[in-house]
């Protein structure tokens, strides 16, 4: 399965942040998610065991938004749909996969 969380050698935060304030399609939700309180769903917990730390519950509840207004029937549907706007998946605030932190010096 391809990961969808977009990791780039090429280009710094800096950089990174400048393409992501030019998508209209990542500042159309990014507008839509600053009105709501995502604070109570990103509370702290401890890790459960050795891995990779889990994605926030936000980043859950932001992707199952994105999934109703984007009207998309099934889970696939919305892989699908976030795996051709890689840029949204960052503003969903999904966790880095292992590596990707050094790649874009976060």
């Amino acid at each position: 399965m391809v990961p969808i969380i977009p990791i780039s050698c090429q280009f710094d935060q800096q950089t990174i942040s400048k393409i992501i304030a030019a998508d209209a399609l990542v500042q159309r939700y990014r507008a839509l998610f600053a009105l709501l309180d995502w604070s109570p769903l990103d509370s702290p917990e401890p890790a459960t065991g050795p891995g990779r730390p889990a994605h926030p519950k936000s980043a859950f509840a932001k992707a199952f938004v994105v999934r109703v207004c984007e009207k998309k029937a099934s889970m696939p549907a919305l892989r699908a749909f976030l795996q051709e706007h890689p840029l949204l998946v960052l503003e969903l605030g999904c966790a880095s996969p292992p590596g990707c932190a050094a790649a874009l010096r976060l």
